[in-house]
């Protein structure tokens, strides 16, 4: 089963006057990361070029133009649901999280119901484990040793 990994980040508590996400789709070594990117409306336009100007970055954003800022979450993994497998033929999953770690990934896109249900209780399960105690359940429930990626904080 292939997966595409929907890297989501932020420059919020960065960088002064942050207020955007940015998305992208991520396969494998071999091949170039997605930038995720919307076009413009007319409303949108306005707002970030009246955003940058309050920051002191003015900047001139027309209706029609792309960019690569979002204002939120939830309409990257909208427009990242629509598109992945344009990107991506042949991918069968799309699951939000960075493919460098080793945690459970929370399900978006694709699958079969059975894989999607898996997914999402394993992901509920170990978000309510504290590191130790999800490899020490991983252990015990498989019965194998593991090698973990384990990330700080």
């Amino acid at each position: 089963m292939k997966i595409v990994y929907l890297k989501v980040s932020s420059w919020q508590g960065i960088s002064i006057g942050a207020t955007h996400y940015y998305g992208n789709l991520h396969l494998n070594h071999d091949v170039e990361d997605v930038v995720l990117k919307r076009v413009l409306d007319k409303l949108a336009a306005e707002e970030l070029t009246k955003t940058h100007s309050r920051i002191g970055m003015p900047m001139d954003y027309e209706e029609g133009e792309e960019t690569v800022s979002w204002n939120g979450v939830q309409s990257i993994v909208d427009h990242a649901k629509l598109t992945y497998k344009t990107h991506y033929p042949g991918v069968e999953v799309l699951v939000i999280g960075d493919y460098v770690d080793c945690e459970p990934k929370e399900w978006v896109d694709g699958g079969s119901h059975e894989i999607k249900t898996q997914m999402n209780n394993l992901f509920i399960y170990c978000r309510a484990l504290t590191v130790t105690a999800w490899i020490e359940a991983t252990i015990i429930k498989t019965g194998k040793s593991m090698i973990f990626c384990v990330k700080n904080g």
